[in-house]
């Protein structure tokens, strides 16, 4: 069994209604690719405040960037969580 790292940030508006409170999200760290069927290093930073959505996952033995991601968060729609529900009208 390996043991992984992983780091996690955030920076909040205390102003703000509670979900909106997070302005900027970091996470550095091993995430598994199920592609890959290996533990990758990914840094991902959401910055809500400068529209930016960035996002690196490098194969650690190799070195190759498997993904890059560097736009901006408004047009990082249809991934993950955000892509669209069955049940929503189009």
């Amino acid at each position: 069994m390996a043991l992984y790292e992983g780091l996690s940030s955030q920076i909040k508006d205390p102003a703000r209604r509670s979900d909106e409170k997070v302005r900027l999200l970091a996470t550095q760290g091993a995430d598994f690719s199920h592609s890959k069927g290996r533990m990758m290093e990914k840094v991902r930073i959401i910055d809500k405040d400068n529209d930016r959505y960035f996002e690196k996952i490098v194969d650690p033995v190799t070195g190759e960037i498997v993904h890059l991601c560097d736009e901006a968060l408004s047009a990082h729609w249809g991934h993950g969580s955000a892509k669209k529900k069955k049940d929503q009208p189009t």
